[in-house]
């Protein structure tokens, strides 16, 4: 004999602690018109199928939950034409490459493999399984990224709380306790960056979240300043306008002179949204300048271009591409 609860009862009682946060026992035999034995018995099937219900006793009463950020929610049934699921289908294969380095990779496979599980019954002229093998999306550069460091960062978006942070800038500089207000997280270059105000240096700036080591919420108990708002004027898009790489948090005025087999290139495009053509040389080169932040990306973009592109300023750049030529030849003359 099956003693066990309907599925019906079972999806119910699911769908409660789903949504509406905590019950007691005695809540649930009412919200569910069944008895005692048979909540408990449904809560043990439920656990034992994985299900993450959490129990606590308060004066004699049981009461139980599933944990806000484990809840699963079920999602409406909406009709979607083959080109509407084609989109989210690509989509979510192109944010699965982007999101590879960080917490939300292991989730985004999972939601995207029921996404498809879910659509394919619904169209015959597509055959969504397959469909990834018609697209390739680079996958984000391996640069690990601490999972609790992410989180908090991201909490400090969502509660508008300043942070501090242990941070590493692409010139090697170290900072300890930099206090920072987030706005918002950024996948530029294959980087993710936090954009945010950076009380050190009061102005915004852009960190590579793989440089932060630690990062931790800002207490209003000890700081009186632990809570900030977003100027109604913040653009994202306008964060990084005037600077290509932004990640080292520090701008710098890059001026390049560009041999006269590359001048063409340089008229015809803009490799950066700040270059400009200061001059060009009797000769046929050119003198260009521009604003960046962060020199570590400048400098293995100005190593592609190899004879064709010399720094003039920072000296601190021409200073590292100088020395990664040197160490080339040393290691190529075998000494």
């Amino acid at each position: 004999m099956n003693n066990s609860m309907p599925p019906s009862t079972r999806q119910l009682l699911l769908q409660l602690l789903n949504t509406e946060g905590e019950f007691s026992t005695n809540q649930l035999m009412q919200r569910l018109g069944v008895g005692e034995r048979q909540v408990r018995r449904a809560i043990k099937e439920l656990q034992a199928a994985g299900i993450p219900i959490d129990s606590r006793t308060e004066h004699r009463h049981k009461y139980f939950s599933i944990p806000e950020d484990q809840r699963i929610h079920n999602i409406r049934t909406i009709e979607l034409s083959d080109q509407e699921m084609l989109a989210l289908s690509v989509a979510a294969q192109a944010a699965t490459a982007m999101l590879g380095t960080t917490p939300l990779s292991k989730s985004l496979k999972s939601g995207f493999g029921k996404l498809l599980h879910a659509l394919e019954s619904q169209t015959e002229s597509l055959d969504l399984r397959d469909e990834p093998r018609n697209w390739h999306f680079s996958d984000a550069p391996e640069v690990p990224i601490h999972a609790a460091t992410f989180g908090t960062l991201r909490q400090g978006i969502i509660e508008r709380r300043s942070v501090r942070i242990d941070y590493t800038a692409s010139s090697g500089a170290q900072s300890t306790g930099r206090k920072i207000d987030p706005y918002c997280l950024a996948f530029r270059q294959g980087s993710w960056l936090l954009v945010g105000y950076c009380h050190q240096r009061q102005a915004m700036r852009n960190f590579a979240i793989a440089d932060i080591a630690t990062a931790q919420l800002c207490d209003p108990e000890t700081d009186q300043n632990a809570t900030f708002e977003i100027p109604e004027e913040f653009d994202a898009a306008e964060a990084f306008r005037d600077t290509l790489y932004a990640v080292g948090g520090d701008p710098y005025v890059a001026r390049l002179h560009v041999t006269p087999e590359l001048s063409r290139a340089f008229h015809r495009k803009n490799y950066f949204p700040t270059q400009q053509i200061e001059q060009t040389l009797p000769d046929g080169s050119l003198i260009v300048s521009m604003e960046v932040a962060g020199l570590k990306e400048v400098a293995n973009w100005v190593r592609g271009w190899g004879a064709g592109v010399k720094v003039l300023e920072p000296q601190q750049l021409a200073d590292t591409i100088l020395q990664d030529a040197i160490n080339v030849v040393k290691s190529y003359s075998g000494e």
